[in-house]
């Protein structure tokens, strides 16, 4: 294994550390099924997703604030990826997928990304080796990546039958280009006419999409619709589903036209929309390294089209003019509405990224766990929701301002929580985590086969606007 492939693949591994969280009852272990069986090749039911040949079978379940529940239904996209709706057929709600890591980290992957806000329960069986994972989304909490590159045990010798990390691009692509990626930026034409880089949404939205591997590679994404307001886009591989985007139409309680994606990857993304009624765009992006966070956008686009009506024909008089008398016309000024954007909820992770690099004797191995804020700043608009999302370590969100109304305070928290704060007044607000404000620490462990450091840098501010 080279080391840029290395450099990569033992840092999906360690993701681990920023999904932990999101494992049901704390830290998922391993449940054996006696004795292992198999199945079939074609056995995805209406509750059940099989991937990779029916090796793993993928269950979901969903539960609404009110108590209503049901089982998600799956659809395969290809021998490795799959996802569920729960109420709607054309809603794409939780997106799947298991990859062959055997040759890389001696593990078999999953990841999954959620485009809502519902609970969710998601069970993943290796008939193989007999194996159990569960993970869970909590109520009312944008559904957290799962990225969990250890999920899995492998097969004697199945490290000899693949040799390319399935969540990098070959060498010998002609797709890809060297150096940094870029959202490149033209007039958007009225309508949207797909491609194999570009996803129409509903007709009216244009969806388009680049990566970054570890690398340096960069390529542009390769879009496939799945229903009329949704699709996905997927990098290196047609079976390997790396984004999923949807359009919902909000506009019948005028709340416009919302964008939600998620990603099953930790490459970097640059992800661009257009809408092409309006020529607006907006730009979204997800560092290399880390985990795709999740995009709820419920303020992406405020035009709404207005309904055309059908005239209805109504009989009117004939007017009797005298030479006196001249017919008068009255006018009636027609004025349209400036909509006005609504209030947003955006996630905010609290987290380490933990990064693995190979190093010369006297220490092979070196793990650098690097904790800050992100982004630093945020601007956000008066009346925005933040939700502060635990997803590893020791942290908290804390005002560091003056003593004011709008200050607060989460308290340190070690295990998994959101806390929100909603901000009514213009001015800036900086925040810091008390448990790691300013915190450098080294070591070396195991006879100096490996060292440990740790970078705290946390803390940001709130920039709100008008």
């Amino acid at each position: 294994m080279n080391k840029r492939l290395a450099t990569l693949v033992i840092g999906l591994a360690l993701v681990l550390g920023t999904t932990g969280a999101m494992r049901s009852s704390g830290a998922a272990r391993a449940t054996f099924l006696t004795p292992p069986t198999a199945v079939a090749v074609d056995c995805t039911t209406d509750a059940t997703l099989c991937l990779q040949d029916g090796r793993f079978l993928v269950e979901a379940t969903w539960k609404k604030s009110d108590g209503t529940s049901g089982a998600g239904h799956p659809v395969n996209l290809g021998s490795d990826s799959g996802y569920f709706w729960f109420l709607d057929p054309d809603n794409v709600e939780l997106v799947v997928k298991a990859l062959d890591g055997c040759a890389v980290n001696g593990h078999g992957w999953f990841f999954s990304g959620g485009l809502t806000n519902l609970e969710v329960a998601i069970t993943v069986t290796d008939t193989l080796t007999g194996e159990i994972r569960n993970y869970a989304n909590p109520q009312g909490v944008a559904f957290l990546p799962i990225a969990d590159a250890a999920a899995f045990g492998c097969p004697a010798g199945a490290a000899a039958l693949f040799a390319r990390n399935p969540e990098e691009p070959r060498e010998d692509d002609p797709a890809i280009v060297s150096g940094p990626a870029v959202a490149e930026r033209r007039a958007a034409a009225l309508g949207c006419t797909e491609g194999d880089t570009v996803l129409c949404i509903d007709g009216r939205f244009r969806v388009e999409a680049s990566w970054q591997a570890a690398s340096g590679l960069t390529g542009a994404a390769h879009a496939v619709p799945t229903t009329s307001g949704s699709g996905y886009f997927w990098f290196f591989d047609q079976d390997n589903v790396e984004l999923v985007v949807k359009a919902l139409d909000a506009c019948g309680i005028g709340k416009g036209q919302w964008f939600f994606a998620a990603g099953l990857t930790t490459v970097g993304v640059q992800l661009r929309v257009t809408d092409t009624f309006t020529g607006e765009m907006r730009n979204y992006a997800s560092p290399l390294g880390s985990s795709f966070l999740p995009i709820q956008d419920t303020a992406a686009f405020a035009f709404c089209p207005t309904p055309t009506p059908t005239p209805t024909p109504t009989p009117s008089p004939t007017p009797t003019v005298t030479p006196s008398e001249r017919p008068t016309r009255s006018r009636t000024p027609r004025h349209t509405p400036t909509p006005t954007p609504g209030p947003r909820v955006l996630t905010v992770p609290l987290g380490c990224t933990v990064t693995l690099v190979r190093c010369g004797p006297p220490f092979p191995r070196h793990f650098s766990t690097s904790c800050e804020f992100s982004p630093r700043p945020i601007h956000i608009r008066v009346g925005d929701t933040i939700n502060w999302v635990w997803t590893s370590g020791v942290h908290s969100t804390t005002s560091a301002a003056p003593s004011t109304s709008s200050d607060w305070d989460s308290g340190v928290q070690t295990g998994p929580f959101t806390f929100s704060k909603t901000f009514t007044q213009v001015g800036s607000f900086p925040y810091f985590c008390s448990a790691g404000h300013l915190l450098w620490h080294s070591q070396s462990c195991g006879n100096r086969d490996c060292c440990v450091s740790h970078l705290a840098h946390e803390t940001s501010v709130i920039v709100v606007d008008p």
